[in-house]
Formats: structure tokens, C-alpha cells, sequence
């Protein structure tokens, strides 16, 4: 429930000191989605001075930079913020992966994208997304040549990637 007395309670339990990131990271989701960019951000910054190692905070900081267009630097170290070397978190590579590609650090998306081939368990993202991420709303149209097809995937080719690309026929 994001309702005006659910967010007043958030926002209370955040006054007085709540423990953990969560209730700040609910709260600025919030108010994004009430188009109060400002002061999701202020309550973002607000949780990383209390939890400055907590990798969710750093991940909404990312993608609150990401989506609003703020210096790629900083996003980038946001979202290198969001796992730490030898863990499990497979998804917050696949975001920073997701992040070179689209700025065009295509070798360090490589790397990662490879990482997460050889380590992930094969459950991970096996599936097609339901819609664009907020990384493939802003990629361009990119043109390449069909390598393997098969029945329900194909490989392709392009200049923009040094490996081959995995496509979903749906």
C-alpha cells in the first residue's frame, strides 16, 4: 500500500530511526512514483550517510542516477557498490554489464556478461523479460547477421559486441 497514511507512517518509522535500509528505499520508491524526484533522492542520500556499505541503497542510488541522466561516473560506482568480489549477487553484475554496454565499455560488459556465464547457476534469467529494462529502453536499433538459429534462439553478430548475442524467438 502506498497510500498517503502508509507513506506518513514510513516516513515516521524513518524519523525515529528505523533499522536497515528498507523503510527508506520503500519511502523513496514512493515518492518517485508520486514524481517527487527531489525528494527521493534526498532520502536516498539520506540512507547512504546511515548505511554507507548497504548494496540496495547503493543500487536505487545507481538506477535513480541511471534514470535520471546524472554523471555516468557515479552511477558506475553505485552500481559496482552493489556486490562485492566472490559473492552471489548475479543480478547487480548483470546490471553494471547492462550499464557498459549501453556507455559503451564493451569489453567490461563482456567480462562481466562472461562472468556471469561461467559462475550463475543455469536458472539464472533463463527466461525472456516481459518488457524492456531501463538499460534496453535506451539502446539504439543495432544491425547484425544471424550466426545459429535454431527453433526457439538464434546467435547473432554484430560490431557493437565482440561475442556472439543471445536473441529469444518468441
Amino acid at each position: 500500500n502506498s497510500g498517503p497514511a502508509a507513506l506518513n507512517a514510513l516516513e515516521k518509522a524513518w524519523s525515529i530511526g528505523t533499522k536497515g535500509s528498507s523503510t527508506a528505499l520503500r519511502i523513496a520508491e514512493i515518492y518517485e512514483d508520486q514524481c517527487r524526484s527531489d525528494d527521493a533522492l534526498k532520502i536516498l542520500k539520506q540512507a547512504l550517510q546511515k548505511f554507507s556499505d548497504d548494496k540496495a541503497v547503493h543500487g536505487a542510488l545507481a538506477f535513480y542516477y541511471f534514470k535520471n541522466g546524472v554523471e555516468k561516473k557515479l552511477t558506475e560506482t553505485h552500481f559496482k557498490r552493489t556486490f562485492s568480489k566472490g559473492d552471489n549477487n548475479f543480478e547487480a553484475r548483470f546490471n553494471l554489464a547492462q550499464f557498459y554496454f549501453w556507455d559503451g565499455n564493451i569489453d567490461e560488459a563482456a567480462a562481466l556478461f562472461d562472468e556471469i556465464n561461467s559462475r550463475a547457476p543455469e536458472t539464472f534469467r533463463n527466461r525472456l523479460p516481459s518488457s524492456d529494462t531501463i538499460f534496453s529502453e535506451k539502446l539504439p536499433t543495432y544491425f547484425g547477421e544471424v550466426r545459429t538459429k535454431e527453433n526457439s534462439y538464434l546467435f547473432v553478430q554484430t560490431p557493437s559486441y565482440k561475442n556472439q548475442i543471445f536473441v529469444h524467438i518468441s
